[in-house]
């Protein structure tokens, strides 16, 4: 009976002792710069406003935050990088809903998407679909009846199996009843780059990306993936108003913490980007770049995930999408 009380004493011991550890570790924390992993090429959305976001962060939070590319295998080398960091809050990651998606699909990922802690989403963005301004077809409706006439022919393109515009080719493809064949790319500039030439015929691009071609008319902007029309673009219609009906993708930001990072660490790096996401300057900012605030600290974040993945997991069943 003394053994186990003395056991007993001894855990809650430790357990206090590691509870202190970490109420201390968040006290000092930030005591040294933050590494923030963009787990795809310069350019996409995510890198746009993760690097506008973490300058204000790395203000309210008094150090620096960087912000690295770590691009390849649509995602998974930069995330796996961060899976493998020490869970002390100095690294990590920036992602999209695409993080979630890729475990849906990758039967072999290194790591379990689902194991990272939320720390906050920061903002959502609705796709715009372009082509080159050469292109037989001017619209979504042209597209669709060249692409039912000569089924594989036409092509999108995307960052790689499970990406967002993955999802949303494969989503169209489903419910527009075609066939558009996906090339997946690792960088996003070359992907624009080649639709500007004319293959592949589509791309699936978030607006910061391609807001200056569309001005300058290299790109031809198609519709819009959301529910409603852009601000950024009010001329350019919906996919759903062009003729597939019910089709709606939107892509959201996100802050991720490996496993096993302190909470109290987690919360103090979640109500830093919350202070900066409620501003107005913030918001200001998203609306100039064609996005929308999604402000959700890392306790709404985490609520609102089994949701978003059950979405996720019925558009992952409905396009088939599927990698080994």
């Amino acid at each position: 009976m003394r053994s186990q009380i003395r056991r007993a004493l001894l855990l809650a011991a430790t357990s206090l002792a590691l509870a202190a550890g970490q109420v201390a570790a968040a006290d000092d924390y930030p005591s040294r710069p933050v590494r923030i992993v963009v787990p795809y090429g310069a350019g996409t959305g995510l890198d746009v406003l993760t690097r506008a976001l973490m300058i204000k962060v790395g203000e309210e939070l008094k150090t620096t935050l960087t912000v690295e590319n770590l691009a390849g295998s649509n995602g998974i080398i930069g995330t796996q990088g961060v899976a493998r960091a020490p869970a002390d809050g100095y690294t990590l990651l920036a992602t999209t809903q695409s993080h979630y998606t890729s475990g849906l699909m990758y039967t072999n990922l290194p790591y379990d998407p689902f194991k990272f802690i939320p720390v906050a989403r920061f903002g959502q963005a609705q796709l715009v679909v372009v082509s080159s301004p050469t292109a037989s077809f001017a619209t979504v409706q042209q597209l669709v009846a060249e692409a039912k006439k000569q089924p594989g022919k036409l092509s999108f393109a995307s960052l790689g199996s499970g990406s967002s515009a993955h999802m949303a080719g494969a989503l169209f493809n489903s419910l527009a009843g075609i066939d558009l064949m996906h090339v997946p790319y690792k960088e996003a500039s070359q992907a624009l780059t080649d639709t500007i030439r004319g293959e592949p015929s589509i791309n699936f691009v978030a607006m910061p990306t391609a807001a200056s071609q569309i001005k300058a008319g290299k790109l031809r902007a198609l519709a819009v993936t959301g529910a409603r029309r852009s601000g950024s673009l009010p001329d350019v219609p919906t996919v759903a108003e062009s003729g597939v009906p019910d089709y709606d993708m939107v892509a959201w930001y996100a802050l991720l913490a490996p496993e096993g990072t302190p909470p109290a660490v987690v919360q103090k790096l979640s109500a830093a980007v919350s202070k900066v996401t409620g501003t107005a300057e913030f918001r200001a900012m998203l609306a100039r770049m064609g996005m929308d605030p999604m402000p959700d600290d890392a306790k709404e974040f985490a609520a609102k995930l089994p949701a978003e993945v059950a979405r996720w997991r019925q558009v992952v069943s409905l396009t088939n999408a599927k990698v080994n």
